[in-house]
């Protein structure tokens, strides 16, 4: 059973604005992968595994329990 834990002070949360995911929406077909998905989710993953903060893309932030 996993308990509720409070993250240390000063623990920073990855919050990241990922919407251009490089499938474009295609009359009749949907949203479909044309090849530009795997730089895009590499991007992405290296971004949130290494805790970057890129501008226009993702943050670092400490939340406090009031915040959320």
């Amino acid at each position: 059973m996993c308990g509720h834990h409070p993250h240390p002070a000063g623990f920073k949360t990855f919050f990241g604005y990922f919407k251009n995911d490089g499938f474009p929406k295609t009359k009749h077909l949907g949203r479909i992968d044309r090849g530009a998905w795997p730089p895009i989710q590499k991007n992405w993953l290296d971004t949130f595994i290494n805790r970057e903060s890129l501008p226009d893309l993702c943050i670092l932030k400490e939340v406090t329990g009031a915040q959320e």
